[in-house]
């Protein structure tokens, strides 16, 4: 199966401008159809400790799915410059610490207490930072497990007016329990260098998801927050309904 991505680098020491044409005077490369393009940003900013991470990541990487145009993005620490041109023998064999993240606009950019998606964010940066070593890949196309931002603002309207969880919401809108699927963010692993990893999730779909597409996950890595009021229902529902491993005690203790 022919890769279905192409990307755009963010590298310190790459061209000083935006690569466009794969012509000979561009520093770029074309492997099975990915497409990869050097450049360097120096206007790239943020704030706080996701900033912090960000800031010392090399490279950052967006990736765009040539199937439906989709978007999603790469920070990679602390691993020998990889991507379309590194040859086979050099792909990285150690595992590689992983976050699969997709995308919350309500916890990951506006807090939101009602799920635990941007502690999570927050703390697989943390973790990645501490290993000095790993990828966090967003999935920017996964909003609400797959069903967009208006869908799940929607399924927020439900549960609020008529006490239905997020599963039951999204089945009342006539979606599925969760409509995410692993293909692209595989093949942007493997486009890393990526072959074995350890995953940060409690999400055991996610594993068999990935290893599905050529990946070893030798070790899965939970990712728990503590419950609040907030989301202490929303976690229930993944751990009973979506099969995620969440610790019951901190759930049905209170």
């Amino acid at each position: 199966i022919a890769p279905a991505i192409r990307c755009a680098w963010y590298w310190p020491d790459a061209l000083p401008e935006v690569c466009n044409d794969l012509d000979d005077d561009c520093d770029a490369a074309t492997d099975e159809g990915v497409q990869t393009r050097y450049f360097r940003d120096d206007d790239v900013d943020g704030h706080g400790a996701a900033a912090d991470f960000v800031d010392t990541c090399e490279p950052m990487a967006a990736y765009r799915s040539t199937i439906d145009d989709t978007l999603n993005c790469a920070l990679v620490r602390g691993m020998p410059k990889a991507g379309a041109e590194l040859p086979e023998a050099r792909r990285e064999e150690a595992p590689v610490l992983v976050r699969v993240h997709s995308r919350c606009l309500t916890g990951d950019v506006f807090a939101s207490s009602r799920c635990d998606c941007g502690e999570q964010l927050a703390a697989a940066q943390a973790q990645i930072a501490a290993a000095e070593r790993g990828i966090l890949l967003y999935m920017l196309m996964q909003e609400g497990r797959g069903i967009g931002l208006e869908q799940k603002i929607l399924a927020y309207a439900l549960q609020d007016r008529h006490g239905l969880d997020t599963v039951e919401a999204n089945h009342k809108l006539g979606l599925g329990s969760d409509l995410r699927h692993y293909g692209v963010g595989a093949q942007i692993l493997r486009d890393l260098g990526v072959r074995r990893m350890r995953l940060l999730t409690n999400n055991p779909k996610k594993v068999v998801g990935l290893e599905g597409y050529g990946l070893e996950i030798v070790e899965r890595v939970p990712i728990v927050m503590p419950p609040n009021a907030a989301n202490r229902d929303y976690l229930r529902a993944k751990r009973d309904k979506l099969g995620h491993l969440i610790d019951g005690v901190l759930l049905d203790g209170a």
